[in-house]
C-alpha cells in the first residue's frame, strides 16, 4: 500500500530550516553568531501586502542565495 501526503508548507519551512546553516550571509558570516533567542512564532517574518483586493499576510522566506544579478563584488552572482 502506498500512501502519499502533502506536507503543510510550515513544515516543509521547518524541516528545510536546519539545511541553510552552513550558507553564507552578511558580510561576515563566521563572525556573525545567532541571536540566543528565537521566537517559535513566524509574526517576525510575515508582512503585509497591498493587492488590488486588499492587504495580504505575505510569510517572507529565503532558503537560497541565488541570485539574477551580475555583480562583480559579490560571490553568488549569476
Amino acid at each position: 500500500m502506498l500512501i502519499q501526503s502533502t506536507p503543510d508548507p510550515l513544515i516543509k519551512i521547518e524541516q528545510i530550516g536546519t539545511l541553510t546553516d552552513f550558507e553564507p550571509a552578511g558580510d561576515q558570516p563566521q563572525r556573525e553568531r545567532r541571536r540566543p533567542f528565537q521566537a517559535r512564532s513566524l509574526e517576525d517574518c510575515i508582512s503585509h501586502v497591498a493587492t488590488p483586493g486588499g492587504r495580504m499576510p505575505v510569510l517572507k522566506t529565503m532558503l537560497t542565495t541565488a541570485c539574477e544579478r551580475n555583480c562583480n563584488y559579490c560571490p553568488f552572482r549569476a
